[in-house]
Protein backbone atom coordinates (compact mmCIF):
# COMPACT_ATOMS: atom_id res chain seq x y z
CA UNK A 1 0.00 0.00 0.00
CA UNK A 2 2.84 2.17 1.19
CA UNK A 3 4.61 1.80 -2.33
CA UNK A 4 1.24 1.91 -4.09
CA UNK A 5 1.10 5.97 -2.84
CA UNK A 6 4.70 6.28 -3.13
CA UNK A 7 4.09 5.90 -7.00
CA UNK A 8 0.84 7.61 -7.07
CA UNK A 9 2.66 10.60 -5.07
CA UNK A 10 5.68 10.70 -7.25
CA UNK A 11 3.41 10.43 -11.02
CA UNK A 12 1.50 13.19 -10.02
CA UNK A 13 4.58 15.70 -8.86
CA UNK A 14 5.82 14.68 -12.54
CA UNK A 15 2.71 15.73 -14.04
CA UNK A 16 2.15 18.56 -12.02
CA UNK A 17 5.94 19.89 -12.83
CA UNK A 18 5.34 19.11 -16.44
CA UNK A 19 2.34 20.80 -16.40
CA UNK A 20 4.31 23.86 -15.04
CA UNK A 21 6.80 23.77 -17.77
CA UNK A 22 3.81 23.75 -20.48
CA UNK A 23 2.63 26.86 -19.19
CA UNK A 24 5.84 28.87 -19.31
CA UNK A 25 6.19 27.39 -22.94
CA UNK A 26 3.03 28.57 -23.59
CA UNK A 27 3.39 31.82 -21.78
CA UNK A 28 6.93 32.96 -23.98
CA UNK A 29 5.35 31.10 -27.22
CA UNK A 30 2.43 33.95 -26.32
CA UNK A 31 4.73 36.80 -25.70
CA UNK A 32 7.30 36.07 -28.88
CA UNK A 33 4.94 38.03 -31.13
CA UNK A 34 4.34 40.70 -28.44
CA UNK A 35 8.07 41.15 -27.84
CA UNK A 36 8.65 41.03 -31.78
CA UNK A 37 6.25 43.97 -32.58
CA UNK A 38 6.97 46.01 -29.49
CA UNK A 39 10.32 45.90 -30.75
CA UNK A 40 9.49 46.21 -34.90
CA UNK A 41 7.28 49.20 -34.02
CA UNK A 42 9.40 51.31 -31.72
CA UNK A 43 10.19 54.88 -32.14
CA UNK A 44 13.63 53.98 -30.69
CA UNK A 45 14.83 50.90 -28.57
CA UNK A 46 17.72 51.40 -26.31
CA UNK A 47 20.51 48.12 -26.57
CA UNK A 48 22.99 47.29 -23.85
CA UNK A 49 25.73 46.13 -23.65
CA UNK A 50 26.04 43.99 -19.96
CA UNK A 51 29.35 42.38 -18.44
CA UNK A 52 28.15 38.68 -18.06
CA UNK A 53 30.78 38.02 -15.45
CA UNK A 54 29.65 41.08 -13.29
CA UNK A 55 27.07 39.39 -11.25
CA UNK A 56 28.33 39.64 -8.21
CA UNK A 57 31.07 42.10 -8.31
CA UNK A 58 30.41 45.00 -6.44
CA UNK A 59 29.24 47.89 -8.47
CA UNK A 60 30.83 51.12 -8.36
CA UNK A 61 28.93 54.24 -7.56
CA UNK A 62 26.81 55.54 -10.48
CA UNK A 63 27.36 52.70 -12.06
CA UNK A 64 24.17 51.26 -13.93
CA UNK A 65 23.34 47.92 -13.20
CA UNK A 66 20.37 45.60 -14.37
CA UNK A 67 18.81 42.81 -12.03
CA UNK A 68 16.03 40.27 -12.33
CA UNK A 69 13.73 40.06 -9.24
CA UNK A 70 14.21 36.55 -8.51
CA UNK A 71 18.23 36.33 -8.61
CA UNK A 72 20.92 37.27 -6.68
CA UNK A 73 23.76 39.93 -8.03
CA UNK A 74 22.72 42.25 -10.35
CA UNK A 75 25.14 42.84 -14.16
CA UNK A 76 27.29 46.19 -15.25
CA UNK A 77 25.51 48.11 -18.15
CA UNK A 78 28.91 48.28 -20.37
CA UNK A 79 27.60 50.63 -22.94
CA UNK A 80 24.21 51.46 -24.40
CA UNK A 81 22.89 52.96 -27.50
CA UNK A 82 19.96 54.06 -28.95
CA UNK A 83 18.21 52.41 -32.13
CA UNK A 84 16.06 54.19 -34.02
CA UNK A 85 16.25 52.89 -37.48
CA UNK A 86 13.38 50.69 -38.51
CA UNK A 87 14.76 48.01 -40.70
CA UNK A 88 17.18 47.09 -38.43
CA UNK A 89 14.60 47.17 -35.22
CA UNK A 90 12.66 44.52 -37.04
CA UNK A 91 15.55 42.55 -37.46
CA UNK A 92 16.18 42.73 -33.94
CA UNK A 93 12.29 41.81 -33.08
CA UNK A 94 11.62 39.08 -35.90
CA UNK A 95 15.13 37.67 -34.81
CA UNK A 96 13.96 37.35 -31.20
CA UNK A 97 10.96 35.51 -31.76
CA UNK A 98 12.07 32.92 -34.34
CA UNK A 99 14.39 32.18 -31.57
CA UNK A 100 11.99 31.64 -29.10
CA UNK A 101 9.84 29.94 -31.26
CA UNK A 102 11.92 27.39 -32.82
CA UNK A 103 13.77 27.04 -29.70
CA UNK A 104 14.08 23.25 -29.14
CA UNK A 105 16.48 22.74 -26.35
CA UNK A 106 16.12 23.17 -22.24
CA UNK A 107 18.61 26.12 -20.80
CA UNK A 108 22.09 25.22 -18.92
CA UNK A 109 22.85 26.98 -15.94
CA UNK A 110 25.14 29.54 -16.93
CA UNK A 111 23.14 32.57 -17.59
CA UNK A 112 25.90 35.37 -18.91
CA UNK A 113 23.94 37.81 -20.00
CA UNK A 114 25.99 39.94 -23.16
CA UNK A 115 22.87 41.61 -24.49
CA UNK A 116 19.76 43.77 -23.40
CA UNK A 117 17.02 45.44 -25.34
CA UNK A 118 15.23 48.24 -23.12
CA UNK A 119 11.86 48.70 -24.71
CA UNK A 120 7.95 50.05 -23.41
CA UNK A 121 5.67 46.70 -24.03
CA UNK A 122 2.25 47.74 -23.72
CA UNK A 123 2.40 49.90 -21.32
CA UNK A 124 5.66 48.74 -19.42
CA UNK A 125 8.97 49.48 -19.21
CA UNK A 126 10.69 46.56 -19.90
CA UNK A 127 14.12 45.27 -20.48
CA UNK A 128 14.75 41.90 -22.12
CA UNK A 129 18.02 40.55 -20.55
CA UNK A 130 19.28 37.87 -22.59
CA UNK A 131 22.29 35.18 -22.71
CA UNK A 132 22.45 33.38 -25.74
CA UNK A 133 25.11 30.75 -25.03
CA UNK A 134 22.56 28.92 -22.04
CA UNK A 135 19.40 29.68 -24.04
CA UNK A 136 17.93 32.64 -21.11
CA UNK A 137 15.89 35.57 -21.36
CA UNK A 138 14.62 37.33 -18.85
CA UNK A 139 11.53 40.07 -19.57
CA UNK A 140 12.46 42.26 -16.65
CA UNK A 141 9.18 44.61 -15.86
CA UNK A 142 6.57 42.52 -18.22
CA UNK A 143 3.85 40.82 -16.25
CA UNK A 144 3.10 38.32 -18.72
CA UNK A 145 6.01 36.54 -19.20
CA UNK A 146 8.65 37.16 -16.58
CA UNK A 147 11.52 34.48 -18.05
CA UNK A 148 11.34 32.69 -21.89
CA UNK A 149 14.04 30.16 -23.58
CA UNK A 150 15.21 31.23 -26.72
CA UNK A 151 17.70 29.78 -29.36
CA UNK A 152 21.46 31.14 -30.01
CA UNK A 153 20.43 31.76 -33.35
CA UNK A 154 19.94 35.61 -32.50
CA UNK A 155 22.76 36.24 -31.24
CA UNK A 156 24.43 36.09 -34.46
CA UNK A 157 22.00 38.90 -35.35
CA UNK A 158 21.92 41.06 -32.23
CA UNK A 159 25.89 41.07 -32.34
CA UNK A 160 26.18 42.34 -35.88
CA UNK A 161 23.58 45.01 -35.06
CA UNK A 162 24.43 45.97 -31.69
CA UNK A 163 28.22 46.36 -34.16
CA UNK A 164 27.20 48.84 -36.52
CA UNK A 165 25.90 51.12 -33.46
CA UNK A 166 29.36 50.36 -32.10
CA UNK A 167 28.84 48.31 -29.34
CA UNK A 168 30.92 45.65 -28.92
CA UNK A 169 30.21 42.28 -26.89
CA UNK A 170 32.11 41.02 -23.92
CA UNK A 171 33.43 37.90 -24.81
Amino acid sequence: MKLRFLALLVSATVLASASSYDDILAAQKKAAPVFEKAISEADSVTLVVVDPHSRYKEKKSGEKSLQVDDMDGSWTVVKEAVLRDKSRLAELGSSLRAGIEKNDRGPASCFLPRHALRVKIEGHDVVLLVCFECAQGYAIGYPKCDGFLVSPAPAQTWNRVFSQLGLEIIP
